[in-house]
């Protein structure tokens, strides 16, 4: 009996004890979980990438720990998301496989997924987040960045700014956000106070009103070959645009408002030296992307050297502007976009092959420069514009084969690349893209130091220039057809596609 008892007595302690230390256990991940996620932690991270390369449009793996670049805004703070909470977040998907960063993914997952606050209370709130949010009529691009809670933020800025420190007064930003399951705390400074002598911030009004200043930036938008419409003194949609437009040129942040930054960029002189400009004592920015021009365009190395000329590609894909027939190229990009699933299909068939990562745009901007008017419908040869109902006849002539008739679409395509080789190439960086591509249809024009229209044509690198019949080249015959850069510059812009 008192075996017994005292067996009952033990099983009883026993099952108390795990049971207390169940309730203990569950208590300390409970107790990890509210403090283990806090808004600090993210700073650490964004503070290690400072002074790294931005591109826009970059495509940034958002498991990889070791990325060090280059980033876009939204690509580095889902980046910082991802690596220090374990969150796919502004990507347009929780799926990590399918993530694609976003700023407008940013202002859709907020309400949803996140904690909308005002953007005052973000500012002052380490590891809030800032959002200002795309729109389409016009055009603007969105931004987001992580906030230190001193007034500053952490962002991927611009191609001349990189990823860095930057100032939260005097720019727009619609809503602040906080991340469901991470712990805040706001600065103990309180609420930051207002700046004594206000940036001067020159930006779009509803209705615009005359201001001699915005005649002297329409001026110099005119100066620097970006065309802002009428010089009238009021900041109205086309003056933004051509703002945005002249910051992309520049490597500035895009925001289609003229501060500081932009205002000097322009050569206006009416913020004076003392003004305030973005914080960046630890994050100096690179030199400036400084590209020569002439009555050509931009100028160019003479190299026909690929290693040579790799940053030179860069460099101008990520200062290029779509500055003319917008609507033309445009069609042409909805007409690709729609066609995305077509391109997809015939990629697919090189798996296991050189070409097997060649991306599905290459072929669709192949198919763009041979005969745009066959983009969605797929009627002709990917050489030269042939129909398919026979051989090719134009250069290179019978193509894919000198006899038969109704070839199909791929089977053209296919040999039209092997033809050129590129169905061997396995380097798919954008710079190595845009060099097949200009050495695809010839070197020429470099050889003279300009930029070849069939990359360039209707951007801000090209204004005339080109060969108007086998080695006759025309000074002053200008390309009316849209280069490559425009239209994949374009894709980009749309979110249709990511470079590297």
């Amino acid at each position: 009996m008192v075996f017994k008892l005292a067996i009952g007595l033990w099983s009883r302690l026993n099952v108390s004890m795990v049971f207390s230390v169940f309730i203990i256990t569950y208590r300390y991940k409970q107790f990890s979980w509210e403090v283990g996620m806090l808004g600090t932690d993210i700073l650490t991270k964004a503070k290690s990438h400072v002074g790294e390369k931005y591109i826009f449009g970059a495509n940034v793996p958002l498991d990889n720990p070791n990325w060090t670049g280059p980033w876009d805004c939204a690509e580095y703070v889902s980046w910082l998301v991802y690596q220090t909470y374990g969150v796919v977040f502004g990507c347009g998907t929780q799926n990590l496989d399918d993530a694609e960063p976003y700023t407008g993914y940013w202002a859709e997952d907020a309400p949803s997924r996140g904690i909308v606050i005002p953007a005052d209370q973000a500012s002052k709130t380490p590891g809030a987040f800032l959002i200002r949010k795309p729109s389409t009529n016009p055009k603007r691009i969105g931004h987001v960045g992580v906030c230190i809670g001193d007034g500053t933020i952490y962002e991927a800025a611009g191609a001349n700014l990189g990823v860095r420190i930057g100032p939260i007064e005097g720019r727009r930003w619609d809503i602040g956000m906080l991340l469901r399951g991470v712990n805040y705390t706001a600065s103990s400074g309180g609420a930051i106070p207002a700046p004594t002598n206000p940036t001067l911030i020159l930006r779009k009004q509803n209705p615009a009103v005359f201001d001699e200043r915005v005649v002297d930036v329409q001026e110099a938008l005119k100066s620097n070959r970006v065309d802002p419409g009428r010089v009238d003194g009021l900041f109205g949609p086309g003056t933004e645009r051509a703002v945005s437009s002249f910051q992309l040129s520049k490597g500035l942040i895009v925001d289609g408002e003229v501060g500081p930054s932009t205002g000097r960029a322009l050569g206006l002189t009416f913020w004076g030296i003392s003004d305030p400009v973005p914080p960046t004592p630890d994050n100096p920015p690179p030199p400036p992307m400084v590209i020569g021009t002439d009555a050509f365009g931009a100028v160019v190395n003479k190299s026909k050297d690929f290693a040579t000329l790799r940053s030179e590609y860069e460099r101008l894909f990520a200062t290029c502007v779509v500055q003319d027939k917008n609507q033309e190229i445009a069609s042409l990009v909805s007409r690709i976009a729609a066609s995305r699933d077509r391109y997809l299909g015939f990629v697919s068939d090189y798996a296991g092959q050189s070409a097997e990562n060649m991306p599905w745009y290459f072929v669709a901007l192949v198919h763009s420069m041979e005969a745009s008017g066959d983009v969605g419908r797929f009627h002709t040869h990917l050489h030269n514009g042939d129909p398919l109902t026979g051989p090719t006849t134009h250069y290179p002539p019978g193509r894919p084969s000198a006899t038969g008739s109704n070839f199909s679409w791929d089977e053209s395509a296919r040999d039209a690349l092997s033809l050129e080789k590129l169905d061997q190439e396995t380097d798919w960086s954008l710079a190595r893209m845009l060099y097949n591509f200009e050495r695809f249809n010839g070197m020429g024009p470099r050889g003279k130091g300009h930029t070849t229209a069939y990359l360039w044509s209707y951007s801000n690198h090209y204004i005339k220039g080109k060969y108007i019949a086998d080695n006759v080249w025309s000074d002053d015959a200008v390309s009316k057809q849209p280069g490559v850069a425009a239209i994949l510059k374009m894709l980009v812009d749309n979110g249709v596609v990511s470079v590297i």
